[in-house]
């Protein structure tokens, strides 16, 4: 598919071949390879926003355990 012609091309040089091209079809698919790069990227940043929650959070819970105070035998 021509989808495939534009996936290794960035951003920027996608809107450049955009500027260039007069045929409607061909602007339709570089349009849609820009938002099928934004959406990517976006998942990207997504899946790293949880990543670096997962582990703020883990690291909280750990710290947390090491701030009890702990069981005191008394004989």
């Amino acid at each position: 598919m021509s989808e495939d012609r534009f996936s290794a091309m960035d951003e920027g040089s996608l809107r450049k071949l955009l500027e260039a091209t007069l045929d409607l079809a061909e602007r339709r698919e570089i349009r849609t390879a820009i938002r099928e790069l934004r959406r990517k990227e976006l998942e990207r940043c997504e899946e790293a926003l949880a990543s670096k929650r997962f582990r703020s959070e883990r690291s909280n819970e750990q710290e947390d355990k090491e701030n009890q105070p702990g069981l005191v035998l008394l004989q």
